[in-house]
């Protein structure tokens, strides 16, 4: 706008809250609305309170001000005493207009207040007096002649922001200044207006000796309900949105703002001083399905590595976090343990796991089961085929095939047609052929390979060695030098050529030609990328003040909210040179950005910005205005050299 025009364009004029005669400020002009708030064009005083017209660019930013009034005028004082308010008429009260024979109604009351006392120059009117009903007046009190009442009139009414004390159409209501306390002998009831909508507010607490009721569908609204019951100490209910921090009382209750299916209604404070959760919810909306992390059922508590817990003693039933089922006693590490006497009709399976079984055990269901004889000493019982030193050398199986010479040299000991399965360790003194491929954890070994291990878990192999590292060699009829790749210590390295070439360190970081990674990647020499990608990292501002940090990247987005003052910026690498790039983004409002304000990140140490020419840029404060400004230091942080990368992209 030019600075003589009173036409004002602001962008999303139909979402001000502007009224006439407020006061707005454009730059360093301030101006004044002169015209209701219809839309664009905005007619405005301009040059007010001391400051000058003046152009202003398209995108200026423009503000509402909260000019407070204040009177420098000493306030004059009228008053009367002693008059007495006779024929009492309309207007100022001139005896002309108030004749019996010039008066057509009977005044109202605030017609004769106006007749008494008009004030229309600043100021404070103080009276007394008496009207021609006898009714004495002093100040803004009415004494009634006949009763002797007392009335208070015209005073302020406190209200809050927004609130119509005046229904539509009436006039005002009861005022009361500063009473020490009010008593109503039968009952008090608030209309809140014609539309039910005005407020009634209490700063103080409030008592009530009888029942509350509410009828209203939103119910009763409060931060917290205290009961009181028979109990010395009332108990408090309350909401929050998560496990409370701050301990309460036995008895207190917090519930969960979002409970979701399956979990609890809520946390309740315990005699023994910590919150605990109740009220499990179930998991479906059609039938009662209950989730519980722990079930106890006839017992005071489950053991840490229980699930399920029934009864104690001979009666306890118990199901541990691994699946183990244990009746009269725990699992402890087995699927099933019975204390007691186990009854079953049918029992299936090859038996191939079953121990400790009697010395006269026979499974008839087996056909011609080899069974071991009755030692009767306590020990177990050994089996020897093609060797009668099974149970001298202490071995429950001992197999020697010696005398049979099909396969190897020294003739076959075993010979497994079908799978076999080792419950336990197994030991091998010689080399193991593998004709065909091995498979670990899987019964039929996939394609070619050797070696073909499987299992359902994350830790599909183990390699340990005692020495200070573990590698594993790698090599063809053409290696000549070790290629390897094992552990040393808590790093993992890999070796080529008879030399490290990569290694992972115990803190994740990768060297590349290097053992000591001083970065997640230090590559020591030449680096050759066809393409490089990058996320930009979003940024935010809180108070003001916008935290950098380049540990999460180099590209950085910010989207004005608020002016910003200050950038902090955190995990400069010592001594090493780096940079990074700011996309600034204008909000539908403008703000004001200091790009020449770095602060470490503790915000007490100011970081020197050099820019081309000792030109510090301005941020383009206007909405919906792109800025790129890039960054780099040489010195790990101490200094920067800032560039800009364009201004103004629209």
């Amino acid at each position: 706008m030019t600075s003589s025009t009173e036409d004002l364009n602001v962008a999303g004029i139909a979402t001000k809250d502007w009224r006439i005669g407020d006061y707005l400020r454009v730059d360093d002009e301030i101006m004044r609305i002169k015209t209701t708030n219809t839309g664009n064009p905005l007619k405005v005083f301009r040059g007010l309170l001391g400051t000058q017209s003046a152009a202003h660019i398209l995108g200026s930013v423009c503000r509402k001000l909260d000019i407070k009034p204040i009177e420098l005028r000493k306030p004059s004082s009228t008053r009367t005493s002693g008059h007495t308010f006779e024929f009492v008429g309309y207007g100022p009260g001139n005896y002309s207009t108030a004749l019996p024979s010039r008066q057509e109604t009977q005044p109202s009351f605030d017609e004769q207040l106006l007749a008494q006392s008009l004030n229309t120059g600043g100021g404070i009117n103080v009276y007394s007096g008496m009207n021609d009903s006898g009714d004495f007046f002093i100040g803004n009190k009415r004494i009634d002649s006949s009763t002797g009442k007392e009335e208070v009139f015209a005073t302020p009414v406190p209200t809050i922001t927004g609130e119509d004390i005046f229904a539509s159409g009436s006039a005002s209501g009861v005022d009361i200044i500063t009473p020490l306390e009010a008593t109503v002998t039968r009952s008090l009831n608030v209309e809140g207006g014609a539309n039910s909508d005005i407020l009634s507010q209490f700063d103080g607490p409030v008592s009530f000796s009888q029942k509350v009721t509410s009828s209203s569908p939103e119910g009763i609204e409060a931060n917290s309900i205290f009961l009181q019951g028979d109990a010395t100490v009332a108990r408090k209910i309350t909401i929050a949105t998560g496990t409370p921090a701050i301990a309460g009382n036995p008895g207190d209750i917090v519930f969960n703002h979002e409970p979701p299916l399956g979990g609890t209604t809520g946390f309740v404070f315990t005699s023994d001083n910590s919150w605990a959760q109740f009220g499990a919810i179930s998991a479906s909306a059609l039938i009662n399905e209950g989730n519980f992390d722990k079930v106890g059922v006839g017992t005071t508590a489950c053991k840490p590595f229980e699930t399920v817990r029934v009864g104690s003693a001979s009666s306890l039933f118990s199901i541990d976090g691994t699946g183990g089922v244990g009746v009269g006693t725990t699992a402890n590490s087995a699927k099933l343990r019975v204390d007691g006497i186990l009854y079953a009709n049918q029992v299936q399976g090859d038996g191939s796991g079953l121990f400790n079984l009697a010395t006269d055990s026979l499974f008839a269901t087996f056909g011609d089961a080899v069974h071991p004889a009755a030692q009767g000493n306590g020990i177990s019982p050994s089996v020897g085929i093609g060797s009668t030193t099974a149970g001298r050398d202490n071995i429950s199986l001992h197999l020697d095939g010696s005398i049979n010479k099909n396969v190897g040299v020294g003739g076959t000991d075993l010979l497994v047609v079908n799978t076999s399965r080792f419950l336990r360790q197994a030991e091998f003194n010689g080399g193991i052929n593998i004709v065909a491929g091995l498979g670990i954890g899987v019964s039929s070994p996939s394609g070619s390979s050797k070696l073909h291990v499987q299992t359902s878990n994350d830790n599909v192999a183990l390699f340990e060695s005692t020495s200070a590292g573990s590698v594993i060699l790698f090599k063809d009829d053409s290696t000549t030098n070790n290629v390897q790749i094992g552990a040393v210590t808590d790093d993992l390295r890999i070796l080529t050529g008879g030399s490290e070439r990569v290694r992972l360190s115990s803190a994740g970081k990768v060297g590349i030609s290097t053992a000591t990674p001083r970065a997640v990647l230090d590559v020591e020499g030449d680096t050759r990328l066809k393409t490089y990608h990058e996320a930009p990292v979003t940024l935010a501002s809180s108070g003001q003040v916008v935290n950098i940090d380049l540990s999460k990247g180099q590209t950085f987005e910010l989207t004005t909210t608020e002016n910003i003052v200050e950038f902090r910026i955190s995990n400069f690498v010592a001594d090493m040179a780096t940079s990074f790039t700011i996309k600034i983004l204008q909000g539908t409002t403008a703000r004001t950005v200091d790009i020449d304000d770095f602060k470490n990140s503790a915000g007490s140490a100011s970081i020197p910005v050099n820019w081309p020419g000792g030109v510090v840029p301005t941020v383009t404060a206007s909405a919906n205005a792109v800025d790129i400004y890039s960054f780099m230091t040489f010195d790990g942080g101490d200094r920067l050299y800032g560039v800009v990368g364009g201004q103004n992209f629209l």
